[in-house]
């Protein structure tokens, strides 16, 4: 594998995955939503993540996300919603090698976080 394209590149729709979608819980809080991934060249590219993230009681959450570039993770959190209510999750993370692995989970605020589902996009 050699490089990545530059900026100004523009995916086409065969380079672009069919969305996948995924849902999280953990204690009162709850996100689901889709993840795309684009590739970039011949290796890397852009996993983008929309959905919503739920609160139900009065605690904080926020949806993490990590991805893994060849055994090296990369850890990406949305905003928190804190509090009974709803927060977008509208997320892109650049990957940039051919070997990338990604999960999404909802952690509580200072505090644990729940089962981590595997997304690909």
């Amino acid at each position: 594998m050699l490089g990545t394209v530059g900026a100004g590149f523009t995916a086409t729709a065969a380079e672009q995955t069919a969305a996948e979608s995924w849902t999280v819980s953990h204690d009162g809080g709850s996100a689901s939503g889709t993840a795309t991934f684009v590739r970039e060249g011949v290796i890397g590219g852009e996993l983008t993540l929309d959905g919503t993230l739920r609160a139900t009681d009065s605690g904080c959450y926020f949806a993490n996300v990590t991805v893994v570039h060849d055994l090296a993770p990369g850890f990406y959190k949305s905003a928190e919603q804190c509090g009974q209510g709803t927060t977008p999750i509208d997320m892109a993370i650049g990957t940039s090698t051919a070997n990338w692995t990604a999960s999404i989970e909802i952690c509580r605020t200072g505090g644990d976080c729940g089962q981590p589902q595997p997304i690909r996009g």
